[in-house]
């Protein structure tokens, strides 16, 4: 998608850059106005991949060289913004607007039609160049380019998050924070209820958008074995499936859904035990999952190639594995309280009890994830992601949340990754949610 912009000529020296070009923009700038979105702001050009960090006051968006001309000779910053926050991240007059999955600020009074027009685009780097840019910015966390396209990494973003048309809010009571409480330093539910097997295993989604079923269907039996002491797996594939329509958030199987609903339509419909593809025939479950684990992220070995289209699931109520012992209806487990998280303290007191499901906007930066604690730091949005929060610390003096991914042990830190903690990183403190039991 191509976007178009206006040339204006400067008419006074800018104080910073990204300012109102009505008060004039800097020599090495140019006053562009974007088709498809209202508003014009001022643009620098790049300097290799980096942009001047000087903005107005008040902005928290992040300058980034995120424009090109159509050949690619012309590249030009923009204040990259997260379009879904409710708070102000452009400064004074100006505002985020979505655009190709990421939003840009703009300032909302200028007219810029009739000028000559500038044909630009939203510049599409390699995993390869996102990861080169990480690595020399010394961020907190580290970067490798994984072998599949960006566009592979996309269908695997299976969540809306608020702000996307499919987006249902699920009406849960809230989770009554402790603000009185003392929390400890750190925790890591794995190494803290090690009796719980299910808490260190990484899953593998496959090539379907069912992260929502995986991300739910894990804080279902993590929380449930810590609370009961039963070391049991549930079927994300029953989740995947079965929980759709009205009653699940709109939820559609590979094609997306809601995590929040997923945990309230287990505590009321259940859900059936289930392992992983390798468990088939064994009959130790209902229904284990039925899509193979592939290379996500690395050359085929371990695991097959990711095949190049999505895969799809279906709900029957009839357990798949003939030798289990246990019908569907009555291997079905309805139990627990599912609540939001609408706050850190919310969260916080909530993880005491076993970790969270959670989601959050994947940008084009975060497949490359190796190690540390991640922040954005370059790259437009690929979608919403659920995951499974399972603890928290700090590390060289940043505060991160532990997460635990499904796409398998061979991406980030052995399947997990460390996000960075109380800024409400990529929106992982707003769309969290826990069960009791």
């Amino acid at each position: 998608m191509k976007i178009f912009a206006f040339a204006l000529c400067a008419v006074a020296v800018s104080a910073t850059h990204y300012e109102d070009p009505k008060q004039g923009c800097g020599s090495d700038e140019q006053a562009v106005q974007v088709t498809g979105i209202q508003g014009a702001f001022c643009s620098p050009a790049c300097t290799g991949t980096t942009c001047p960090s000087d903005v107005p006051q008040g902005v928290t968006a992040t300058p980034q060289c995120v424009l090109q001309s159509s050949t690619g000779t012309q590249k030009n910053c923009g204040l990259i913004c997260d379009p879904s926050a409710s708070a102000d991240q452009c400064g004074a007059g100006a505002s985020c607007k979505s655009i190709q999955g990421v939003g840009l600020c703009t300032y909302d009074d200028d007219e810029l039609l009739g000028r000559k027009r500038v044909d630009l685009q939203m510049e599409k780097r390699s995993f390869e160049e996102i990861a080169a840019h990480v690595n020399s910015k010394n961020a907190t966390w580290s970067a490798a380019a994984p072998v599949r396209s960006v566009e592979d990494f996309k269908a695997l973003c299976g969540t809306w998050m608020p702000g996307h048309p499919k987006y249902t809010k699920t009406d849960l009571p809230e989770y009554p924070a402790d603000l009185s409480a003392t929390f400890d330093d750190s925790l890591d539910w794995r190494t803290k209820a090690p009796q719980c097997t299910v808490i260190s295993k990484i899953r593998d989604q496959s090539s379907c958008g069912s992260c929502w079923a995986f991300g739910s269907t894990e804080t279902f039996e993590d929380r449930r074995c810590i609370a009961t002491g039963k070391d049991v797996e549930f079927s994300t594939q029953d989740t995947a499936g079965c929980c759709s329509g009205f009653l699940c958030g709109m939820s559609m199987g590979c094609n997306g859904g809601q995590p929040s609903a997923a945990l309230s339509w287990m505590s009321r419909t259940g859900v059936v035990t289930g392992g992983d593809y390798g468990d088939i025939s064994k009959g130790t479950s209902c229904k284990p999952y039925e899509l193979a684990p592939c290379a996500h992220h690395v050359p085929p070995g371990k695991y097959p190639a990711c095949p190049s289209s999505e895969y799809s699931v279906k709900c029957t109520k009839s357990c798949s594995e003939s030798s289990y012992s246990t019908s569907y209806s009555a291997d079905k487990v309805a139990e627990g309280k599912a609540m939001n998280c609408g706050s850190v303290s919310s969260m916080m007191t909530a993880l005491q009890k076993g970790p969270l499901s959670v989601a959050f906007t994947v940008y084009s930066d975060f497949p490359t994830y190796k190690s540390g604690v991640y922040k954005h730091t370059t790259g437009s949005a690929l979608g919403g992601h659920a995951v499974e929060l399972i603890g928290y610390g700090t590390e060289n003096g940043e505060d991160y949340w532990l997460v635990k991914n499904s796409w398998n042990e061979e991406w980030g830190d052995g399947g997990t990754f460390k996000i960075a903690r109380g800024n409400d990183e990529c929106g992982i403190e707003s769309s969290a949610s826990a069960i009791d039991f």
